[in-house]
Order: structure tokens, then sequence, then C-alpha cells
């Protein structure tokens, strides 16, 4: 007859330790991860109708505190959505009211293809909407092609009735005056590379290689940003209007050189943050902006590149708060 021996006291805690690895697995199977700020506040997207066409959808996030004395407009960069704002826009939510744009052609609004995407129709679109919500005590926060649309928009605003709706202005790498592409971002402006492109490269190669020419250090690129990139971007339609967007937006610089003295209208204050590493837009239009605008001031951002907002949000957000104080201190 077959004698069992009872389990000595190190089989026991083999035992346990066994029987917790599979609860602890089996809990960790269960338990989905925290919803981002993004998905937290998806249910508070709105669309707006361009001059009431359904054709002319834009969609837009108003949260934060809507009795917050001023409102912050955030205006994201070509190829990007509302979502390029969700590591800065959550640091104002207790004590600003926060409006998330995506433009035309980006993002969740429409994409039609009988459009101009250029930085001053987009300015326009947003004039509407500000109307539309009757925004006051408004910052306009702008970032690359979001930025030019930012100086177009405050210019039409500073030279109009509605001149007293606007606060101030914040640019992060504006593409705002006239500059060469360099590199790939040279190709934009040839129909035949962009038609190749938005054929033969999938939506999350070309999201990991629009980010990676944003960002100094490629490796810090945030698993939320890579993959609303990669999921918007893996639609072929949405690739294409992005480089018709990137292609106007040379083309309008160049038609508009001579005229950039224009911006010396726009006398409210206005903060210009640049990366130290940037690599898509010049220098020299970090300075030669701060030249032209007779009230801003500057800030840079050591190893950063094009985009602090997402490469560097914790000193963006910091350079963003001391210039909104500084307008709420001002008489």
């Amino acid at each position: 007859m077959l004698k069992c021996r009872p389990p000595s006291e190190h089989t026991r805690l083999n035992h346990l330790v066994f029987l917790s690895g599979i609860l602890l697995v089996t809990l960790a199977g269960c338990t989905q991860r925290p919803m981002t700020w993004n998905e937290r506040t998806a249910e508070y997207d709105q669309a707006f109708l361009v001059d009431g066409r359904t054709d002319r959808r834009i969609i837009f996030r108003d949260v934060g505190n809507p009795n917050g004395k001023m409102t912050l407009l955030f205006v994201h960069g070509l190829l990007g959505s509302k979502v390029q704002w969700v590591f800065v826009a959550p640091e104002f939510r207790d004590d600003y009211r926060i409006v998330m744009v995506d433009l035309l052609g980006h993002g969740g609004s429409s994409k039609p293809d009988d459009c101009d995407y250029s930085m001053s129709m987009q300015a326009g679109i947003l004039r509407k909407l500000i109307l539309e919500l009757d925004l006051s005590d408004l910052v306009l926060v702008g970032a690359s092609y979001g930025g030019g649309t930012a100086l177009e928009l405050a210019h039409d605003l500073c030279i109009s009735s509605d001149r007293d709706r606007l606060r101030g202005v914040v640019l992060l790498g504006p593409a705002g005056l006239h500059f060469k592409p360099s590199g790939a971002h040279a190709f934009v402006r040839s129909s035949l590379w962009r038609n190749l492109i938005a054929a033969l490269i999938s939506g999350p190669a070309l999201a990991q290689l629009t980010l990676e020419s944003c960002y100094h250090n490629d490796k810090a690129i945030a698993d939320e940003l890579l993959l609303d990139h990669s999921v918007r971007l893996s639609d072929a339609h949405a690739r294409h209007i992005g480089g018709i967007a990137g292609a106007q937006i040379f083309t309008e610089l160049d038609a508009r050189g001579d005229a950039e003295y224009r911006y010396q209208d726009i006398t409210c204050p206005v903060l210009i943050v640049w990366g130290a590493q940037d690599e898509i837009v010049p220098r020299k239009v970090f300075t030669n902006l701060h030249e032209l605008l007779p009230n801003s001031t500057t800030a840079e951002i050591n190893d950063c590149g094009h985009a602090p907002m997402f490469e560097r949000p914790g000193a963006t957000a910091a350079h963003i708060r001391r210039f909104v104080q500084e307008l709420q201190a001002a008489p």
C-alpha cells in the first residue's frame, strides 16, 4: 500500500507562491488600464458646422472650469489633433476654461477635398467658432501649423471690433514666417511625392516618422500619442489631406513673405516658446517674430525638438501658466 507523506513546509510554501501567482495573473487580466485624460473627457466633444455646412464639421472639446477667469484655446499642428494637448491642457483644468479644437482636415473634423487648408482659412474658421461660443478673455495657444494659424487669428482679431476678446497669444515653434523646408519636409511640396507617401506608407509608419521628426529624443515618444496618430493616419484620405495642408503651409508663407510687417498690428502680449533642438522651423523664425511683434517675450526649452507640448510638457505648461498669470495680474 502506497503511503503519502504530508508536504514539507518548503513544499507548502512553493504551492502558496504558485497559487498566489496564478491569482495575480488572473486579476491582472481582469483589470483594465486606467483611462487616459483624453478618454475621460471625450464625452465633452461637440460639433460646430461652419456656415451651417455638414461638410465643414469642426470637432472641439470644451472642458475645464467654465467659470474660469480666462479661456485657453489650444490649436494643434499639422497631421495632429486635440490629443496633442493631453499632456499640457490638464494642468489648467481647475483654473481656466479649456477649448481644444480639431482643425478642418484633422482629427475628427471633416476632411473635404474641395477646400483651402491654409492657415489663414483655419484662422477664419476659428474666429467663427469664437463668436459662436462667445469666448472672451481669450488666450490662443498654437503649435507649428497651429501656431501660424493662431498668429493669423490674432492679427485678424486685433484689427477688428472683436479685439477686446483677445488677452494674449502663446506660440510654440510656430510656422509663422517664411522659411525653406529642409530634409524630408521638402518633399511635401511635390504632389507626386505626397501621393506616393499616402499610398505606400502605412499609418503607423507615417505616425512614427512624423513624431520622430518632432522630437529631439525620439525614444521619449508617448505611447498614447503614437497610438492616436497611428489610428488617424491609417486612413488614406486623412494622409492625403494632411499632405495637401502641409504643401499649403509653404505656398502661403511664400505668398505673404512681403507682408509679414502686418504682425506688428498684434499689440496684445505674445509668448514665443522654442525647442532649442527644433529641426523643422529654423531659429531665424523665432528671432524675427520676436522682433516683429511689439509686445512679445520668449522662452527656450533645452533638450527639446519641434513640439514642446508633448516632448517637454511640464516645462511648457510652466511657461504658459506664468504667462497667463501675468496677464491676469495686468491692469
